[in-house]
């Protein structure tokens, strides 16, 4: 069943058509990745699909809703979470609280009672500690729950971020380059979980990487960009031996 469809989705900046008229669609359940040279558009689809950015045309499509041009807080209610190419973890806080703070969009009580602590605030803080306690649980990392994000080593504070993105409530999840900066070892412990989190916990996952063997390892299907348009669709190994990909992206290597 489909999840995510886009058509023609195009965002133009000062006459620089930066993303052309793209279509794609995401099935549940699947893990879908978007590849392509830096400055091919990528973040921007990103940026578009989570409301960063407004399209100048065509449609998104969320469970059957358009959703181009909502506001990302709503985005993310409606169920699309993402991370970023540059770690957005707050590092002088627990991990439990980094998961705490993902969860705070579904937050109940109002802006009053944050301020004067009432017991409404109180109660649901407490409801979301354990929920987050629980959560970590779930996801094998509870040992980090009272650590600070700063101690963490990298390979975790990218697992963490992702961790922060579920605990929102999330069926989509969009992964910028979650891989970058990892080491072999780092970047096939990512794929084991992002393999885990879809097929055991029921996930959605899109993702940018540059990494390809990440890329050939985790991905169903992959859509290939050039210079904001589409230039590619296809399995893994048909991606990996497709002329106008190696051209354009691999440097006429094939990963």
């Amino acid at each position: 069943m489909s999840l995510l469809d886009v058509k023609d989705l195009t965002i133009q900046f000062g006459g620089l058509v930066a993303v052309d008229h793209v279509n794609f669609h995401i099935n549940e359940g699947e893990i879908i990745s978007i590849i392509g040279p830096n400055g091919a558009g990528k973040t921007t689809i990103f940026n578009m699909l989570t409301g960063l950015y407004v399209p100048g045309e065509g449609t998104i499509e969320f469970e059957g809703q358009q959703i181009q041009g909502k506001r990302p807080q709503d985005i993310i209610k409606m169920g699309i979470a993402r991370t970023f190419q540059n770690i957005k973890i707050f590092n002088d806080l627990r991990v439990i609280e980094n998961i705490m703070i993902g969860s705070h969009v579904r937050t109940n009580y109002g802006f009053l009672d944050a301020i004067f602590k009432t017991k409404k605030y109180h109660r649901e803080e407490r409801e979301k500690c354990a929920a987050a306690l629980e959560f970590l649980e779930s996801m094998h990392f509870a040992d980090k729950a009272d650590m600070y994000a700063a101690s963490l080593p990298y390979g975790d504070l990218r697992r963490l971020e992702i961790l922060r993105a579920m605990a929102s409530g999330a069926k989509l999840l969009l992964l910028d380059e979650p891989a970058a900066g990892m080491n072999p070892q780092e970047s096939a412990e990512l794929v084991e979980f992002i393999s885990k989190i879809v097929k055991e916990d029921g996930y959605t996952v899109l993702l940018i990487e540059h990494d390809m063997n990440v890329v050939m390892n985790v991905a169903d299907r992959i859509y290939v960009v050039d210079y904001g348009k589409l230039i590619a669709e296809g399995l893994p190994e048909e991606i990996r031996t497709n002329p106008d990909v190696i051209r354009a992206y691999l440097g006429g290597v094939k990963a």
